[in-house]
């Protein structure tokens, strides 16, 4: 492997690597952010780690581009071009997952994010393997420098955004904000009911809004150490990210490739007529395989019936609720074959750990007190049901009456 190659193939995996930490790092530091989001200059921070991170995916996204597109249009036998498509077949995968998520289809449940966590990977994992083995021209190979050098640059903003955090952080008192921290102002006028009568704030001990929990600003001890730790790492992946991107953007300027990358101009409309069809077979065999996953058919047994105020509530709740908030759903003929039946997993699952309609003996009176408001709610605003469900489901689209009707049935229905 030449030189050029071998810097940037150092320099694509310290951008992953940076990737990862600050996503890692970003995921343990919430708490921080409950408790110092008004600060002054907090929020334009973290806005510009999110931004330049985003920027920093969109530059790899490129830099795979640029390598998949010349990889799978590069000729060779029958095997070879099975791993010279995979970058751009991978690619195409995860991005069918973005579309798929901007569309709403599959967000409900964790369908679309093991979706596009498989597919990030492999993608990854495609692309190194073809920066090593698959023959690349050199035109292809330092545009690949210039994006990735670009990318360092975005991961810098980023870093330099996550170093003011800690600043922020380290040299501010916590904001002040509604008990239950951010997400949570409706909390803020029932917390200062009174166990005595007299208006004093409640006292909860436990939770988001209390004295153990992150939200509630100057009680107990969210600490800074997670952040403090991931940053440092963080500033080392930053360090090696850089410093490997200046080395392949000097290899690149000083023409350092071997004589192997260059190739005879590929048959572009034959190679492309190749790649296609080795597309389809990956699909189709990806789709053969996915038969073998197994997905169960069986419900749970009920142990609550709804005694219904009238069968129009009752055949409304069956169109647009039970199906996934039941536990006597009926799975339709698509529900045997992959990957519409993970689909329809996803959904049943997720509507379940919600709202399970078959199980509101398990629920405390509190939380069955105001389960028809948060249903209604959900129908209201257009949340339930899903529009990926309606797409297989035409029947549960509810007109504005009906969508009344069905609020108004289950609040007589649940209360009783």
């Amino acid at each position: 492997m030449n030189q050029l190659r071998r810097r940037l193939l150092v320099a694509v995996l310290c951008t992953v690597l940076f990737l990862i930490v600050l996503a890692a790092t970003i995921a343990v530091s919430l708490p921080i952010s409950f408790r110092y989001g008004n600060t002054p200059g907090f929020s334009l921070a973290r806005n510009v780690v999110i931004g330049g991170a985003a920027l920093s995916a969109v530059g790899l996204l490129l830099v795979i581009g640029m390598i998949a597109i010349p990889a799978a249009l590069q000729p060779g036998t029958r095997r070879r071009k099975f791993l010279y498509i995979l970058p751009a077949y991978t690619l195409g995968f995860t991005l069918t997952g973005a579309v798929l998520a901007l569309l709403g289809i599959g967000t409900a449940g964790n369908f679309i994010g093991i979706w596009l966590g498989v597919g990030v990977l492999l993608t990854i994992s495609a692309m190194l393997v073809a920066l090593v083995r698959t023959p690349l021209g050199a035109t292809t190979l330092r545009r690949a420098t210039t994006a990735i050098s670009l990318t360092a640059v975005a991961s810098l903003i980023a870093w330099l955004a996550l170093v003011g955090i800690v600043v922020i952080v380290l040299t501010s008192q916590p904001s002040t904000l509604p008990r239950g921290g951010i997400g949570q102002q409706g909390t803020a006028a029932t917390a200062t009911s009174a166990a005595d009568g007299q208006g004093q704030p409640a006292q909860d001990e436990g939770g988001p809004g209390g004295r153990g929990g992150p939200g509630g600003p100057g009680r107990g001890s969210t600490s800074s150490l997670p952040l403090l730790i991931g940053t440092a790492v963080l500033t080392l992946v930053a360090v090696g990210e850089g410093v490997s991107g200046l080395r392949a953007q000097r290899s690149a300027r000083e023409g350092v490739v071997a004589a192997t990358t260059a190739l005879p101009p590929a048959e572009y409309n034959h190679e492309t007529g190749r790649a296609i069809f080795t597309a389809l077979v990956l699909t189709i065999g990806g789709l053969a395989l996915s038969q073998l996953v197994p997905i169960s058919h069986t419900n749970p047994p009920v142990q609550t019936s709804i005694a219904w105020d009238s069968p129009q509530t009752a055949s409304l709740a069956k169109r647009a609720c039970m199906d996934c908030h039941s536990n006597t759903t009926t799975y339709p003929w698509y529900s045997y074959i992959a990957p519409s039946s993970w689909l329809l997993a996803s959904h049943i699952s997720s509507g379940r750990d919600k709202v399970n309609l078959s199980t509101l003996n398990t629920l405390q009176s509190s939380e069955k007190q105001r389960l028809p408001n948060d249903m209604a709610r959900e129908i209201r605003n257009g949340s339930m049901p899903p529009s990926d469900y309606l797409i297989m489901h035409p029947e549960a689209r509810l007109s504005v009456a009906e969508k009344q009707q069905l609020i108004q049935g289950l609040q007589k229905s649940l209360s009783q």
